[in-house]
């Protein structure tokens, strides 16, 4: 169900990205890829997927620990992923904006 880039280069971003499994599934697609998380946990899981799947080029892992952490992104995305996360957030209609 997730297009493929419409664009080399195409930017996602993989909202809670846990142990990193739907971002190196993007990677994989031809996306690059930042995946961020607010557990320091998931983040370290992330990294160590990332690294064994030899993506760790096209993927950028961070940690964001904000209440409203999708304030910290800068870029602009061509696609946006948030695998079970909408539970998590407090303000929904703030957050799809």
């Amino acid at each position: 169900m997730i297009p493929k880039p419409s664009s080399i280069g195409a930017l996602a971003l993989d909202y809670g990205c846990g142990a990193g499994i739907v971002a190196v599934h993007l990677a994989r697609m031809g996306y690059r890829v930042i995946a961020a998380d607010s557990s320091m946990c998931s983040v370290g899981a992330c990294r160590l997927h990332v690294q064994q799947s030899g993506l760790k080029a096209q993927i950028d892992v961070r940690h964001v620990s904000s209440p409203d952490y999708w304030q910290n992104f800068q870029e602009s995305f061509d696609l946006v992923v948030a695998k079970d996360v909408i539970e998590h957030i407090q303000d929904d209609g703030q957050f799809l904006k």
